[in-house]
């Protein structure tokens, strides 16, 4: 099978508007699966992010004692809302790539069926993901109105931070999904990446803050988290629009990762069947 003429952008979008009906059935099973069975349901969405927020205010606010650069005079609650801004879109991509390498091989069933486009599959746990993660903003809005009386009208530009975000790790579980039918050690390789990289991530500190060094600020500037979490934190806290420059960069780069998944998974696909 031919990999460049999936590097077309305009045939991803095709493809994934042509199945955009299966698209959105795939995601809603998956989203009301997860909590399928548990007593408190669909509350689980809501207290989960609830309590990693206490969690990590309670490491970071308390005992280390950590502010934010921009607000350092402020209060631990004003910290807390703060750090849930980054933790937000962060549980969104760690969720969808620690899952990723299983996707295809926990649904045999699928793989068997020559007609069904596997490739669904990834786009539909992105936007299950993103149902949740939707919750967490509503969260996450709610509070920084009613707390810190924050409420500006770049919070229509979330959706602008958030897209390269969604590229990326539509991409990025393409190639893990492809990845983890061939290799099983990738799933746990990307659960250890993944804690590393969140405290590699501003998730708990200002990556402008006065302390860091001028050449770590630019190695952070490296990883396109640390755009995405300045730019929602910027929209929902800080009344102030995105550093276009370096979103458009990440978006595009995120656009590329996309496509070379995209290409990657349906170059494999057809070998998944003698493997699984």
């Amino acid at each position: 099978m031919k990999f460049l003429p999936y590097l077309n952008p305009l045939s991803l979008a095709r493809f994934l508007y042509q199945k955009r009906d299966l698209i959105r059935q795939l995601a809603w099973r998956s989203f009301t699966s997860r909590y399928k069975g548990s007593l408190l349901g669909f509350a689980w969405v809501v207290i989960t992010p609830l309590i990693s927020l206490a969690v990590y205010t309670f490491a970071f606010g308390y005992i280390f004692r950590s502010r934010w650069s921009r607000n350092a005079g402020g209060g631990k609650l004003e910290f807390a809302i703060t750090v849930f801004c980054g933790l937000v879109p962060f549980t969104f991509f760690s969720d969808i790539l620690s899952r990723s390498p299983t996707f295809i091989i926990s649904a045999p069933n699928y793989v068997k069926k020559v007609v069904f486009p596997l490739e669904v599959i990834c786009p539909a746990e992105v936007l299950a993901g993103l149902g949740h993660t939707a919750i967490g903003f509503l969260i996450l809005i709610l509070s920084a109105a009613l707390l810190l009386g924050q409420f500006h009208w770049t919070l229509l530009l979330v959706p602008v931070g958030m897209l390269p975000l969604v590229m990326l790790a539509l991409g990025l579980s393409w190639l893990l999904a492809a990845t983890g039918v061939f290799v099983r050690d990738v799933g746990p390789s990307v659960t250890l990446g993944l804690s590393l990289l969140m405290f590699l991530t501003p998730v708990f500190f200002d990556q402008n803050a006065a302390w860091i060094p001028l050449r770590v600020k630019r190695l952070l500037l490296l990883n396109p988290l640390a755009t995405v979490l300045d730019t929602i934190r910027r929209a929902v806290l800080w009344d102030q629009e995105p550093r276009w420059r370096n979103l458009i960069i990440v978006l595009i780069g995120s656009a590329v990762v996309m496509l070379v998944g995209f290409a990657g998974f349906m170059k494999s696909r057809k070998a998944f069947s003698d493997v699984i």
